[in-house]
């Protein structure tokens, strides 16, 4: 029996790894809203291949980013050399597109619902482990060619180009990263939940990741990993009457935050002025 820290943990996770698959394409211009559709489509690949095709479930978790991975890479195509808006509506509509065909399909339970998941009992360790991978993927991709290439691009695909690296490809790669993230971040809701609705992925767990990634500070992982837990968490310790109005509260909250502190309240400058603290505190205690 799971206690109410552990979900929370594991959700926190979940919003973690959707808010990096985020970030990570934003490193390059673009705001890339596909985690939701890799997401869902992870999703119910996961519940289909261990409900129905009998797989072991430690191969459908292994194997949900590599389905969330193509979902983001095929449309990536297209779409790695698109402006940011274009891939933002773009990346949003696949999300609707997906949700019309699981409606629709009597196989994934259509209107009424996937269910009969089977439990994946050590969910909060696997959990754990796959954020310990994705916190090194991302920041080895922070500081790698790729990275700069994805930070010169967000300001010129000239500036990029001189990287060595094409501006298509990063945006390709970024997305297709982004996609293996929300992969993974579908089976942990697959296997814990254990029953799906497509309109669950919906606009309400999309304004949660925003709210994430844009008032954490979209310039560092580390607003991320930091804010998810409080945007996860903050719902659960409120009145219910309250609660109802959480879509309004970060929707303020975001406006604000954009309005008067638009890099977002972690920025690499507040990390560098705390490494810089903690060197001068160090050197005092030497």
């Amino acid at each position: 029996m799971q206690s109410g820290f552990e979900i929370f943990l594991i959700f926190a996770i979940m919003y973690v790894l959707l808010s990096w698959a985020v970030y990570l394409p934003y490193r390059a211009g673009q705001i890339y809203l596909g985690p939701i559709y890799c997401m869902l489509g992870a999703a119910y690949f996961a519940g289909f291949v261990t409900r129905d095709l009998d797989w072991p479930i430690w191969l459908a978790m292994i194997t949900a980013p590599i389905a969330g991975g193509i979902l983001a890479f095929i449309p990536g195509l297209g779409l790695r050399r698109a402006p940011g808006l274009a891939v933002a509506i773009a990346s949003l509509s696949l999300v609707f597109i997906l949700q019309t065909i699981i409606l629709n399909t009597e196989a994934l339970g259509a209107k009424v619902g996937f269910f009969g998941i089977p439990p994946l009992h050590a969910i909060l360790p696997a959990s754990i482990a796959g954020l310990v991978v994705a916190f090194f993927v991302v920041r080895r991709i922070e500081k790698s060619i790729i990275g700069r290439s994805a930070e010169a691009t967000a300001h010129s695909h000239d500036l990029a180009a001189c990287c060595g690296l094409s501006p298509g490809n990063v945006g390709l790669f970024l997305q297709t990263v982004s996609g293996m993230l929300a992969g993974f971040a579908g089976a942990i809701f697959a296997f814990q939940v254990g029953s799906l609705f497509a309109t669950a992925f919906g606009f309400a767990m999309l304004l949660n990741i925003v709210v994430i990634v844009f008032a954490g500070g979209a310039s560092t992982m580390w607003g991320v990993l930091l804010l998810a837990p409080v945007i996860w968490g903050f719902p659960l310790i409120l009145p219910e009457v309250v609660a109802d109005w959480k879509d309004v509260i970060y929707g303020v909250a975001l406006a604000t935050i954009m309005i008067f502190r638009p890099e977002g309240l972690i920025t690499k400058a507040t990390l560098r002025n705390i490494a810089l603290r903690l060197g001068m505190k160090a050197g005092r205690a030497v």
